[in-house]
């Protein structure tokens, strides 16, 4: 990204102090020369533009496990939750600024043990143990809505940056079999397909960063990936570059963001809307749960990439829930009024 003065565009190209944003548009049509901005007066003229093709980035981290849930009331999570964050390549660098900001305001302490203001970056903010505890198990009313406040002032960093949430979600029944392998990789894949629908209906290319579990473990997500880009029948992630990069979380503020969306937001949101009447013993529920589902169960509604149904052209939610205890579809994650009526 690069911004240059008015007065070095017009030596370059020959233009007049008088265009505005319109007219630079219509003259840089060049290949591979994407306007983002342009002032209208001489005072504040620059030019914002990126060279190279406008593309989305897809950052990707879990929050719950893949383990099969052998009763209601043991300590292994009943929710396995893949989300995806979408953001437009070009506001990668000024969200990890408005980032970095955000961490220093809230977790003035914790940014205090970096050496220097750039390696706060390394210092992690986690969705379960800063956002999520204090929503579950707040010191004080204060503690509860200074989690709440935090919550909010990071949803508007991703509402400033045009970012997009994808999800996979499996609600689990007790003692049902499930194969952690095929669970993530079917979860990788199914979110892939549905970046590839979000790529196709905006004319952009993908690149994928996942966090990084283990060698085996990213090794075999990847190569599910690779078998579905190379079969023969065709290549359903025309869209994606190429297969997942694996990042280290404390490198990357768009992997700090997808944990904090999984982990904060999403995990305890789906606990609270498909488990509290099946699983009324779950030791991961919480009366808590339900004031994060009022303030903002309609905010990740929007934030969230509405997806088009192949058939039928009907748009459907990007964060999608398999709810294999109580066969609820998707949208009852944000349907605040049938709550309170238990599942039939």
């Amino acid at each position: 990204m690069s911004a240059w003065p008015f007065s070095r565009f017009a030596r370059i190209f020959g233009l007049s102090r008088s265009l505005n944003s319109s007219c630079l548009t219509g003259i840089l049509k060049m290949p591979n020369c994407h306007v983002q901005a342009a002032a209208t007066t001489a005072a504040q003229a620059a030019v914002v533009f990126s060279c190279g093709a406008p593309m989305l980035v897809c950052y990707i981290d879990e929050a719950g496990c893949t383990g099969v849930l052998p009763s209601s009331d043991l300590a292994v999570q009943p929710v396995f939750v893949l989300s995806g964050l979408v953001l437009p390549g070009y506001t990668i660098r000024q969200l990890t600024k408005d980032f970095l900001n955000w961490k220093r305001h809230f977790f003035p302490q914790q940014m205090s043990h970096a050496a220097t203001g750039l390696d706060q970056i390394l210092v992690e903010i986690k969705g379960a143990d800063d956002i999520r505890h204090h929503i579950r198990s707040p010191r004080s009313e204060r503690a509860l809505h200074s989690a709440f406040a935090k919550l909010e002032g990071l949803l508007n960093i991703l509402d400033r940056h045009q970012a997009m949430i994808l999800a996979q979600i499996t609600v689990k029944c007790p003692d049902q079999a499930i194969d952690s392998k095929a669970l993530y990789t079917r979860s990788i894949q199914n979110l892939l397909s549905n970046l590839q629908y979000e790529c196709v209906s905006k004319g952009l290319d993908a690149a994928v960063v996942a966090d990084s579990r283990s060698k085996a473990k990213n090794e075999n997500a990847a190569h599910s990936v690779f078998t579905q880009m190379f079969r023969q029948g065709g290549d359903p992630y025309s869209r994606i570059m190429d297969m997942p990069t694996f990042g280290h979380s404390g490198n990357h503020a768009g992997l700090q963001l997808a944990d904090l969306i999984s982990s904060g937001v999403l995990y305890p949101l789906c606990v609270h809307q498909f488990c509290s009447h099946a699983l009324p013993t779950s030791p991961h529920l919480a009366a808590n749960y339900d004031q994060l589902r009022i303030r903002f169960a309609t905010r990740l509604y929007r934030l969230q990439s509405m997806l088009p149904e192949r058939e039928s052209g009907e748009r459907r939610n990007g964060i999608y829930v398999r709810d294999l205890l109580t066969q609820r579809n998707s949208a009852h994650l944000f349907d605040v009024r049938s709550f309170d009526a238990p599942p039939p």
